[in-house]
């Protein structure tokens, strides 16, 4: 049982760091983060010196790694920084749709706890039964199908 934990453990630590790996380089699919930040494209026009300084301000004159362990870092202290696009911090874009997401987490176990139990026990009383196939059937259909395309039929009926 202990060997099983300690795997386990590994394992989802093991995941956790591919996990932030992506993130962080999905965070340079534009590109130069530097690019980005000052809009470059823009036409504002910064001098090299004005870039140089922007650069050794985000970090990004710092090898990758070392951007990718404060990154980390700063994600654990719960500084999650200032979107490159438009410079609001992140912390309050989270902190201002964390209670919709959270609504509709409770919503959504809700209907799953009052519809999946009830069903499941009526499976289990009447086995073979139609009820048996129905609850079979909703339950494989719930697990097969994209959430996506769930949620989409979910608005069009209710």
């Amino acid at each position: 049982m202990r060997g099983f934990l300690i795997r386990r453990a590994y394992f989802a630590l093991l995941s956790l760091i591919a996990a932030t790996m992506i993130v962080f380089g999905l965070s340079r699919v534009y590109g130069d983060p530097l690019l980005v930040y000052t809009q470059e494209g823009g036409g504002y026009g910064l001098s090299d010196e004005q870039k140089e300084e922007i650069s050794r301000y985000l970090g990004l004159d710092k090898p990758l790694i070392v951007q990718y362990l404060v990154w980390i870092g700063n994600s654990i202290r719960g500084d999650f920084g200032k979107t490159l696009l438009d410079r609001a911090p992140v912390y309050g874009l989270i902190k201002g749709k964390l209670g919709a997401t959270v609504q509709l987490a409770i919503a959504a176990w809700a209907f799953a706890v009052v519809t999946g139990v009830p069903l499941g026990v009526l499976s289990a009383t009447r086995r073979g039964g139609a009820l048996d196939y129905l609850g079979r059937t909703f339950a494989l259909f719930g697990q097969a199908l994209p959430q996506f395309w769930i949620a989409i039929m979910a608005i069009v009926i209710f």
